[in-house]
């Protein structure tokens, strides 16, 4: 069977704020898939391993996804975003990133340290330019820094411009369409 890592992500279509307490209930209730949880503002999800074919660990996780929300009393808000990749291919591309054998964690989570060895920029050049608008948001903010999935940096450093300069005036985070 094939094992798969699952990002699963639901979004408020109005200006409601999630319970991050909610959010630490919903990760002791995943914690048998090496779920993570994120979230914060208008939105909240999973990262989460299944195994199977592709469309039942779709269908497996996104009903456990929404049964366990029920439980820990989170809004049923739309599931916004369903990523799907081999845990395989997943792991081939996060060591393909310089620095990515510091990313330590089987899904993937990477804090401000990891992200400037992957990326050959010091820590506070992360700090920098994660409030950029092309900079994938962070999945959580720790006390100690914000961490982001390992698969969001990657996709960033495939598609970096590392060209000089500013980016250009009155650009807006825009999340992926994946």
């Amino acid at each position: 069977m094939t094992e798969w890592i699952l990002t699963i992500e639901a979004k408020s279509t109005a200006d409601d704020e999630v319970d991050l307490a909610r959010l630490s209930e919903l990760a002791q209730h995943l914690s048998d898939v090496a779920g993570s949880v994120n979230g914060g503002g208008n939105s909240y999800g999973v990262v989460v391993q299944v195994r199977g074919t592709a469309a039942g660990a779709i269908r497996t996780a996104t009903s456990r996804f929404s049964k366990q929300r029920d439980e820990v009393g989170l809004p049923p808000w739309p599931i916004v975003r369903c990523e799907l990749i081999e845990r395989d291919e997943f792991m081939q591309r996060i060591a393909a990133v310089p620095g990515a054998e510091l990313a330590g964690t089987a899904v993937g989570i990477l804090g401000a340290q990891e992200v400037s060895s992957a990326l050959h920029i010091s820590r506070q050049r992360v700090m920098q330019i994660s409030t950029r608008p092309d900079f994938p948001a962070p999945i959580a903010r720790l006390a100690a820094t914000p961490v982001w999935s390992a698969a969001s940096i990657l996709r960033y450093a495939e598609n970096r411009n590392t060209a000089p300069g500013r980016p250009p005036a009155g650009w807006t985070r825009v999340e992926p369409d994946e």
